[in-house]
């Protein structure tokens, strides 16, 4: 799990359309598309 002071530096909620769970990403990590989180 992510400190809330890792996320302080852009962070990125997203949604993932076919489960409907919300997650806080890093924009590096969206990119990547969401099997990667």
């Amino acid at each position: 799990i992510v400190g809330e002071d890792e996320w302080r530096n852009g962070e990125v909620s997203v949604k993932k359309m076919d489960t409907g769970i919300q997650k806080k990403i890093k924009p590096e990590q969206l990119a990547k598309g969401f099997d990667s989180f």
